[in-house]
């Protein structure tokens, strides 16, 4: 169980994190002007909003060491809030190896126990800092277009990198003033391509596909970012004490601007307690004038067994336990003795740690780290940090994620009691926050991004293309049925009316009726008959051209037919010449011809006669006789 000084300290923390009234602090000659909260496009953060989405659930995956951290976390659609569905800690098999098929096999059934075959699940992991460059710079203030332009040679000019070999990607914090100047702040990064690939092809053999992987400090960062952790404007460093080595991040109001990886952590503390352990048992043998005889196997094989009974020793340290060791070792070790065996240990973390933060110091001229938080993979033990403390200078507080007095986002999830337990889960945390928006992906990067935007923005179009076909229909839909609803009331009127109207009608008034229609017909066909050779001259007198005489015209309209079965065809024989240029007499013929064809009174002229011939002394012409039949 954690002591009363290590929770107070928690507290202490908590409460200045979350404090309102926190004093401001920024770096010397440089004032941030502002802070983003995205870092990528909000376009389906925007679409999201139009077409209802299901709560996304992300699940942090911190595979440290010696065991498998997972922590599950749904984002709630209203405002950024968070709820912790789950978390599990789940040791390795002894003897297994990350490189081996049954880690494989372990990890998969730790993630299928964990997700509960849900669907739709966002998987976050992290990998080593150690491997990745992180490059805080700051780049001219330019367009949106020429950022990633301005940062790549701002980053080569310092750091060589081979594209083809490692990852470039930044993370754009937002303006700042340098000496009065604006500017852009950013975080770059590059990191192996072969690293992210192990990674890739580990969880795809487990048959989950990865949303995400980032490093450690970017995870921490999401604390702030999300607000799980208050952010605070003082300039705040977080140190992680891990197996294989411990990372020093540095932020200011919420964003990383320094991260180093330090070699440097728990192992080297359970090599000491094994170095220490056997220089006692050296000591016993020369009290007890024994003859040590040691091989070089002999050493190892020692060695091997002592760093088994150091680990057990160091987490027994931290977790408040009785150190019954006279069994295992042949004598009894006092607290304070293993303590001084890993001082050597601590002290070399600590000049790393004071390292960093003069190397801070010196880049960002006149300011100074004011608050550290401290997390670690094994329980503390008090006495190591005020031992930290004290050689810092001021208040060193333990990072608790999963505090349910101070986080207010574990709903019904029960933490583990201890608090040395609680802060090992703070990278598992941090990588269950992540999103695309704001944490920086090792799989999903600035091109990555631009290509999908492109995709977006013409499904956008797409989109929007068939919203107003969508509203043109309906808008036409609209007015048709206005429009047939309108005739709908026309014809019931009009259906009222003729029920309204009743005429006087019977046998003898439709019998005279058809009388008097059938006396009209009768005249109308007799008056045509009269007035139809007055028609046909009328017409003949308007189509007949200029240069075109007509000399006679002989009507037979069958007035006289004799008794036969056929009907006598009724024509007209049209005399006529045609004078003008002689070679244009025949075309002039052939064009009075068709025009006659274009009234319906007549039925196919026919050419009786065409012949030239002398119709003065000085002019010839061109003698026609043509057939009409009349219909």
């Amino acid at each position: 169980m954690p002591s009363n000084n290590e929770i107070s300290s928690t507290e202490k923390l908590l409460s200045m994190i979350r404090s309102d009234d926190a004093k401001s602090g920024d770096f010397s000659g440089v004032s941030i002007t502002s802070s983003p909260t995205e870092r990528r496009g909000s376009v389906w953060t925007r679409l999201n909003r139009i077409l209802p989405s299901k709560n996304p659930v992300t699940i942090g995956v911190d595979i440290s060491s010696v065991e498998l951290r997972l922590i599950k976390v749904i984002r709630q659609s209203s405002g950024r809030k968070w709820q912790l569905l789950d978390q599990k800690c789940v040791p390795f098999p002894p003897h297994i190896s990350k490189d081996s098929h049954q880690f494989v096999a372990f990890l998969r059934s730790s993630l299928a126990a964990f997700c509960n075959h849900s669907k739709g699940i966002k998987i976050w992991t992290v990998m080593s800092s150690s491997n990745v460059e992180v490059r805080y710079v700051q780049i001219p203030k330019v367009g949106k277009k020429e950022i990633a332009n301005a940062v790549y040679w701002t980053v080569k000019k310092e750091f060589s990198f081979n594209e083809e070999e490692n990852i470039f990607d930044f993370d754009v914090q937002g303006e700042v003033v340098v000496k009065g100047v604006n500017k852009i702040a950013v975080t770059a990064y590059i990191a192996p391509k072969k690293e992210v690939e192990k990674i890739k092809t580990l969880f795809s053999k487990t048959g989950f596909a990865l949303s995400g992987i980032t490093i450690a400090p970017f995870a921490i960062q999401n604390l702030f970012r999300t607000g799980w952790l208050q952010t605070i404007d003082q300039t705040t460093a977080s140190l992680y004490i891990g197996y294989d080595r411990s990372h020093i991040d540095i932020f200011s109001k919420g964003s990383l601007v320094l991260a180093r990886s330090i070699k440097a952590g728990i192992n080297s503390m359970i090599e000491s307690i094994a170095e220490g352990i056997i220089d006692r048992k050296k000591k016993i043998s020369l009290e007890m004038d024994k003859e040590i005889k040691s091989s070089t196997a002999d050493i190892s094989e020692a060695k091997f067994y002592d760093m088994e009974l150091s680990q057990e020793l160091l987490v027994s340290l931290g977790a408040g336990t009785s150190f019954r060791t006279e069994k295992e070792t042949g004598f009894h070790l006092k607290e304070e003795e293993i303590f001084n065996m890993i001082l050597p240990s601590v002290n070399r973390l600590i000049r790393q740690v004071e390292n960093t933060f003069e190397h801070y110091t010196s880049i960002f001229e006149g300011s100074t780290v004011k608050n550290i938080c401290i997390s670690s993979g094994i329980p503390f033990y008090t006495p190591m940090i005020d031992h930290i403390e004290e050689h810092l200078g001021f208040k060193t507080n333990v990072i608790d994620v999963l505090d349910s007095g101070k986080v207010p986002f574990l709903g019904t999830v029960i933490p583990p009691t201890s608090v040395s337990k609680r802060s090992t889960f703070g990278v598992a945390v941090g990588l269950s926050l992540s999103d695309n928006n704001y944490t920086p992906n090792l799989i999903f990067t600035q091109q990555d991004e631009e290509k999908e935007t492109k995709i977006t923005r013409i499904n956008r179009g797409i989109f929007s293309t068939f919203l107003i076909i969508m509203a043109v229909c309906l808008g036409v839909s609209w007015w048709v049925g206005n429009s047939v609803d309108q005739k709908k009331a026309v014809i019931t009127r009009l259906k009222q009316q003729i029920e309204q109207y009743s005429p006087l009608v019977n046998q003898k008034l439709l019998l005279q009726m058809a009388t008097t229609a059938k006396n009209n017909q009768q005249n109308l066909k007799t008056s045509s008959q009269k007035l139809f050779p007055i028609v046909i001259i009328s017409e003949l007198s308007n189509l007949t051209p200029m240069n075109i005489r007509l000399l006679s015209i002989t009507a037979d309209f069958g007035s006289h037919v004799k008794k036969s079965t056929k009907t006598q065809e009724k024509h007209l024989l049209v005399n006529g010449i045609v004078s003008g240029d002689p070679m244009i007499r025949e075309a002039s013929l052939v064009k009075y011809i068709k025009r006659l064809e274009r009234l319906p009174i007549f039925i196919t002229p026919e050419v009786q006669k065409k012949k030239p011939e002398s119709y003065s002394v000085e002019d010839d012409v061109l003698h026609f006789i043509l057939k009409l039949k009349l219909v």
